[in-house]
C-alpha cells in the first residue's frame, strides 16, 4: 500500500521528534545520565546541563539535566540558573546598541566624552568597545568578591585599579581584534554614567523590562533567597585550573571536593567585579527569549531594523581587514552558514549562545564546570525545515597539564603567523593572550 503524504502537522511533529532523539542522548551523556538518572561516572564533562533550541516562534527542544548541587543530589530544572560568564558581554552590547539608536551614545564618538577617567586617549571609541579592537590589555581577569562583600563593593574604584595596572595600548584603537575584558568593563562605566542608572537597573529597564523576562529567568544580581536554585560552580579534579587554583582564584572561592571520586571542586557563589563582561546569572530558557527576539523581523529590542542589523554585519579593522566580530557578537561559520554569537568560561561555569539568522534558528547551553577549550562537534538533522541543519555543539578536549604545555609550546615555535608572533616580543601578557586564543578560552 503506497504510503500517505503528511500533513505539515506531522511533518512537524516528526521533525521536533527526531531533534529530540538526536539531541537528548548526547546531552544526557555529557552529564552521566541514563534514562534520566545520575550513573555517577567519572567521565562526565559537566555536573548539570541546560540546552534549548529556538526558533522565531517556538522552543524546538528543550533539555535541562545533570546535578546543580552535586553532593546533595540536586537535580537541574528549567529553572535552574548558571552564570554566564562572558556570554554576558552579548547582552551589554545589546543595552549599548540601543542606547546608540535613541542617541543616548554615539557609536563613533570618544569614550572619553562619556568616561574620561580612562588612561586611553581620545582616539578610543564606542565602536572599537564594541568590536574588540581598543588595543586595551586582557590579563588574566581575576576580579571577583564575595556575596558578603558586594553591599559596600566599589566597582568603579576596582576598575580604576585594575587600568592603573595596564594603562597602556597594545596597538592602535582599530588596529586588529584582540579581545578585553577591560574594554567591555569599560563599556558599561560609559553606559552607566550616560543613563544615570547602575547596571543592573540598566539591563532591567533595557531588555528585561522591554521583552517580559523576569528576573528569575535573567538578571545580574546573585538571588540570596533562591540561592539552592542557583547551580553550584565547579571545577574538574586535575584540571589545570584545579591545579593553578591557589593562584588564579582567592581561598574563600572554593570548598572542598564532591561527586564520584571526589571529581568535582566546589566554589563558593561570588560576583564578578565588573558584570558588564561577565555577570549576567540566567537559565538558558531566558536568555533564548532575547534571542527569539532578534530572530523577529520586527523586534521589540529595537524601534529601527537598520540597528539590529549591526548586530549581524561582521565588522573590520580600520586597515578594511574582516575581524571574526560584529558590533558585539563573534561570529563564524558551520557548514557554509553564518552564525553570531558569544561563548564564554569563568570559574565553575561555561555557556555559549549562537543565532543564525539566516537559518532562523538559535541555540544557548549552559554548564556548571570550567571549560578550558572550545571546540566543535556536530549534531546533524536532517528533517528540520527540510535541509540540513548543523545543530552547534561543544567538543570537551581534556583540560589536562599535558594539553595546556604542548599549547603554549606550539606558540612559541610557530612564529610564522604573526598572531604569534607577538609572544616573544612582548613576554607573559601577549602570551596569555596568544593562549587564549589558541584554546579559545574567553
Amino acid at each position: 500500500m503506497p504510503r500517505q503524504p503528511s500533513t505539515p502537522q506531522q511533518a512537524q511533529i516528526r521533525r521536533n521528534v527526531t531533534l529530540a532523539e538526536r539531541l537528548q542522548p548526547k546531552l544526557a551523556e555529557l552529564v552521566g545520565e541514563r534514562d534520566g538518572i545520575s550513573s555517577g561516572s567519572s567521565s562526565s564533562s559537566f555536573p548539570g546541563f541546560q540546552y534549548v533550541v529556538v526558533s522565531q516562534e517556538k522552543v524546538m527542544f528543550s533539555y535541562s539535566g545533570g546535578r546543580r548541587n552535586v553532593a546533595e543530589d540536586r537535580p537541574v530544572s528549567e529553572g535552574t540558573r548558571f552564570m554566564m560568564a562572558s556570554t554576558s558581554k552579548a547582552l551589554t552590547s545589546i543595552a549599548a546598541l540601543q542606547m546608540i539608536e535613541d542617541g543616548t551614545l554615539k557609536l563613533d564618538e570618544s569614550v572619553s566624552t562619556y568616561y574620561p577617567d580612562h588612561p586611553y586617549g581620545r582616539a578610543l571609541t564606542i565602536r572599537h568597545l564594541l568590536m574588540q579592537t581598543s588595543g586595551i590589555a586582557n590579563p588574566p581577569p581575576c576580579w571577583f568578591h564575595s556575596l558578603e562583600e558586594h553591599a559596600m563593593f566599589d566597582e568603579e574604584a576596582a576598575l580604576q585599579r585594575v587600568m592603573e595596572n595596564h594603562p597602556r595600548l597594545l596597538f592602535p584603537p582599530g588596529f586588529k581584534y584582540s579581545y578585553s575584558n577591560i574594554a567591555s568593563w569599560l563599556l558599561q562605566a560609559a553606559m552607566e554614567r550616560q543613563a544615570d542608572l547602575d547596571f543592573p537597573s540598566l539591563m532591567k529597564t533595557r531588555i528585561l523590562d522591554k521583552l517580559g523576562i523576569p528576573e528569575s529567568e535573567l538578571g545580574f544580581i546573585f538571588p540570596v533567597a533562591d540561592a539552592p536554585k542557583v547551580a553550584k560552580g565547579y571545577i574538574r579534579r586535575w584540571s589545570l585550573v584545579d591545579c593553578c587554583k591557589r593562584w588564579m582564584l582567592e581561598r574563600w572561592m572554593w570548598d572542598k571536593y564532591e561527586g564520584s571520586k571526589s571529581k568535582w571542586l566546589s566554589l563558593s557563589p561570588f560576583y564578578l567585579d565588573g558584570p558588564g563582561y561577565g555577570g549576567a546569572i540566567a537559565t538558558a530558557r531566558g536568555v533564548s527569549k532575547v534571542l527569539q527576539d532578534l530572530l523577529q523581523s520586527e523586534s521589540r529590542l529595537f524601534t529601527d531594523p537598520a540597528t539590529k542589523d549591526l548586530l549581524f554585519t561582521r565588522g573590520k579593522s580600520s586597515y578594511g581587514h574582516k575581524i571574526p566580530m560584529s558590533l558585539g557578537l563573534a561570529t563564524g561559520s558551520l557548514q557554509g552558514e553564518r552564525w553570531y554569537g558569544k561563548p564564554g568560561g569563568g570559574p565553575g561555569y561555561s555557556c555559549s549562545l549562537r543565532l543564525y539568522p539566516d537559518m532562523g534558528f538559535a541555540t544557548v547551553w549552559m554548564g556548571n564546570n570550567t571549560l578550558t577549550s572550545h571546540s566543535e562537534f556536530k549534531l546533524m538533522d536532517s528533517g528540520y525545515d527540510a535541509q540540513q541543519m548543523c545543530l552547534q555543539f561543544f567538543k570537551f578536549i581534556n583540560d589536562d597539564l599535558a594539553f595546556w604545555l604542548s599549547g603554549y609550546l606550539a606558540i612559541w615555535l610557530f612564529q610564522p603567523n604573526p598572531e604569534w608572533s607577538a609572544v616573544r616580543a612582548h613576554g607573559w601578557q601577549f602570551g596569555y593572550q596568544a593562549l587564549q586564543l589558541y584554546l579559545g578560552f574567553l
